[in-house]
């Protein structure tokens, strides 16, 4: 079985909501966050063998979330209703995958939560290099530079914690991702580290999809910053996004705390790029 985190996105446009329909856009929404923030450390990094081809991708951990959501949707389904319509359209999509074996080989549910958990302080560094870049690229009168490689050291100087290098792998890891992960960011109502099972997971989810607007709002931000990410960073999946409309985020201006930070960033120190953890 295959996850695409087109298709997921075209799933995610339908304004359906009736109770297959939110079903799988649960499905559809959950396995493009497992994809963005389980399937990223692992992901290869051959280069292209042609001209316009796309960097490999990997989606095993998405594969797993989605089989896990769709087990606990038809799981709330039975409950409800066990001879339903639902119940059966699930059970016949999860059929369709592999059935109960491929649930059995699945990580328990306990281990995604626990592994989307460990994987958030990784995400928060990529978040603020995209942030840098959207800010330094808005506003462009105020003289922050705008590289990736200035992000870097502006993330590296602000948290005072990581090394550069160890950023820049952070980054190669989850850039691909980065739209998704930074318009997630802006979903305030999403706090991995209160999450204590896949059940409010899909409670959340439910909830989220249901609501065209929030949607609109969540592609819109990805697409923004996808555009705007694709002159820095090669190999941006612009495909994922045709046909979405675009939503500029709010983006403040540097404070003069964060003006005097990029100032004083020095490549050439001997200092430069240091972990700052004993």
């Amino acid at each position: 079985m295959h996850v695409r985190p087109y298709k997921a996105v075209r799933q995610l446009g339908n304004i359906s909501n009736r109770s297959y329909a939110v079903a799988t856009k649960v499905v559809s929404f959950t396995s493009l966050l497992g994809h963005a923030y389980l399937d990223q450390a692992d992901r290869p990094r051959r280069k292209p063998t042609r001209h316009g081809a796309k960097r490999v991708i990997r989606t095993k951990s998405a594969r797993h979330v989605r089989i896990t959501a769709l087990a606990h949707l038809q799981g709330r389904a039975w409950r409800h209703d066990p001879e339903g319509a639902l119940y059966q359209r699930l059970s016949d999509r999860i059929w369709s995958l592999g059935g109960l074996t491929t649930i059995a080989d699945s990580p328990p549910s306990d281990d995604l939560v626990a592994r989307v958990k460990a994987n958030q302080k990784d995400v928060d560094y990529a978040v603020s290099i995209v942030e840098y870049l959207l800010r330094s690229n808005a506003y462009p009168e105020d003289g922050i530079p705008s590289t990736v490689e200035d992000a870097k050291g502006f993330v590296w100087k602000w948290f005072e914690e990581y090394s550069v290098s160890k950023i820049a792998r952070i980054w190669e890891d989850y850039k691909l991702v980065a739209p998704y992960l930074y318009a997630l960011h802006l979903e305030k109502s999403f706090r991995p580290s209160k999450i204590e099972r896949v059940d409010s997971i899909i409670d959340w989810a439910s909830s989220f999809v249901k609501s065209s607007r929030r949607i609109e709002r969540f592609l819109g931000h990805a697409s923004f910053v996808m555009d705007v990410l694709k002159g820095f960073a090669r190999d941006q999946r612009e495909s994922d996004f045709v046909g979405v409309s675009r939503i500029a985020p709010p983006l403040r201006r540097f404070s003069d705390e964060e003006k005097l930070i990029s100032a004083s960033i020095d490549r050439m120190d001997p200092d430069y790029g240091r972990s700052f953890q004993v």
